[in-house]
């Protein structure tokens, strides 16, 4: 099998397409998949061209004092948030 080194993914061989933060630029996905979570990281790693995060955020409900924690998935290329909720719906 041989390679085309143009079409490699540089993200992808220096291992920086997963950051530990959502930036404010990125599109954010409300995580639903819990129980598919090792599916949903081979896919994230497999199917995007840019970076993505996850991150835990908790809302906080008024007046009556509750607290939502949600899981969100921020993605660079707005394509792969598409690509990402069209797949995993």
């Amino acid at each position: 099998m041989v390679i085309d080194v143009t079409q490699i993914n540089p993200m992808d061989w220096f291992n920086t397409k997963f950051i530990v933060y959502i930036p404010e630029h990125f599109v954010r996905v409300r995580f639903r998949h819990q129980s598919d979570r090792a599916e949903v990281l081979d896919w994230l790693e497999k199917n995007t061209s840019g970076r993505y995060a996850i991150e835990e955020t908790v809302s906080e409900g008024f007046p009556i004092f509750t607290q939502d924690k949600d899981i969100q998935i921020g993605f660079e290329n707005p394509a792969d948030a598409t690509m990402y909720t069209m797949f995993f719906r």
